[in-house]
C-alpha cells in the first residue's frame, strides 16, 4: 500500500507542477447563451451571468480560449487539454 501511496504522490505532484506553468485559459460563452442558460437551469437568475461579466478583470490575458456556445463540454476540454500538453511526451517537454 505504501507504494501505491508514493505513486499517486509522485503522478500529483507532476499535475501541480504542470498545472503551476500553466497560463489563463478563457472559458467563453456569449452573454445572451448564458442568461438563457441560467433561465433554464432555474438555480441562478437571468442577470447573474451579466453581473458577474461586469465585475471581472479585463485586463487578463488569455493563452487559449474555447466557447461553449460552439463546442461541446467534451469537445472543450478536449482543446485544453491538447493545449495544455502540447509540446510533452510521457510527462517531459520536448
Amino acid at each position: 500500500m505504501p507504494e501505491l501511496a508514493a505513486q499517486y504522490y509522485l503522478s500529483e505532484k507532476s499535475i501541480y507542477r504542470i498545472l503551476g506553468e500553466m497560463r489563463e485559459r478563457e472559458v467563453y460563452c456569449p452573454l445572451e447563451v448564458c442568461r438563457q442558460r441560467n433561465i433554464i437551469r432555474g438555480d441562478r437568475y437571468e442577470n447573474q451571468s451579466q453581473e458577474q461579466y461586469e465585475i471581472m478583470a479585463k485586463d487578463i490575458r488569455y493563452s487559449a480560449r474555447v466557447d461553449t456556445s460552439a463546442c461541446s463540454a467534451h469537445e472543450c476540454a478536449e482543446q485544453i487539454i491538447r493545449e495544455l500538453f502540447a509540446g510533452l511526451c510521457c510527462g517531459r517537454q520536448i
